[in-house]
């Protein structure tokens, strides 16, 4: 055998599938209330930024405004 495979089924027997990687925490599977306190505490530490998915504002009854090149839309969004 090359120094190749040696080292390849060494690795191979060393690492299984099956085994796991690191413990499973207290909530491996989080609902939306056990998530709720993490949410609240991103929100008080970092301001949110909301970002249109194109370069139209379609938020208002305005109409559909043109943000390109950082205009502002009719209502002042």
């Amino acid at each position: 055998m090359t120094g190749g495979k040696l080292k390849d089924e060494s690795v191979r027997a060393t690492i299984r599938a099956e085994d796991d990687w690191e413990p499973i925490g207290p909530t491996p599977m989080p609902s939306v209330t056990d998530l709720r306190n993490w949410d609240l505490r991103l929100l008080d530490t970092y301001e949110p930024f909301y970002a249109p998915f194109c370069d139209l504002c379609c938020l208002c009854t305005y109409g559909k405004c043109d943000l390109t090149a950082d205009r502002k839309g009719a209502c002042g969004l």
